[in-house]
């Protein structure tokens, strides 16, 4: 044996014995249990209670979330279609004055029945404004042997015509445009009544 074995040998405490227990402190220990159970099942239940309100707060704010979500595409689409009609109108108000030149074109190539350089200058200019209006999205409104429509045509006057062009336009007296579905100009027409 070592000396350090035979130091712990002579040192050796022996374990106390066990106080006898009684049957009271098994009743007071089960007490204290008993007490112990039921204040954590009341912290336990209050944990659930927290728990059930955190949840009803996390599927409200998802709800509200949501509702978010929908009144902003909402917002965003009704902001693109007002900015889409602003467009239109502020191209429809930008066109317009150009269309009385239109109308002095037409007018002056009209009454011009002669071949020249001059007259053919004025036909491109003619048509390169025409095309540039087209390009824009304004176009002409169709008139000649159409039925009369309110809508697009304004009716200056009315000639006699044979029953069957009755309520036919029978000649047009200014372009009427469309830009899109909107009618920037009324076309002005003579219509045939029978």
């Amino acid at each position: 044996m070592s000396q350090k074995d035979e130091l712990f040998e002579d040192s050796q405490v022996e374990a106390p014995e066990a106080l006898p227990e009684t049957e009271s402190s098994h009743e007071e220990e089960l007490q204290n249990l008993h007490a112990e159970i039921a204040i954590k099942d009341k912290a336990i239940e209050e944990f659930k209670k927290k728990l059930s309100d955190y949840e009803t707060k996390i599927v409200e704010v998802r709800d509200y979330v949501k509702r978010m979500e929908q009144e902003m595409a909402a917002i965003r689409e009704r902001s693109k279609r007002d900015l889409d009609r602003n467009v239109h109108l502020k191209a429809i108000e930008f066109l317009r004055p150009f269309l009385s030149l239109v109308d002095n074109f037409d007018r002056s190539l009209e009454t011009i029945h002669e071949d020249s350089p001059f007259v053919a200058g004025m036909k491109l200019i003619k048509k390169e404004l025409d095309e540039i209006l087209k390009n824009a999205g304004l176009k002409r409104i169709s008139t000649l042997e159409k039925k009369f429509d309110p809508q697009l045509h304004e009716a200056i006057a009315s000639e006699s015509v044979e029953a069957s062009r009755d309520g036919l336009i029978t000649k047009e007296l200014r372009s009427g445009f469309v830009l899109g579905e909107t009618v920037v100009r009324v076309a002005q027409v003579m219509v045939g009544s029978a």
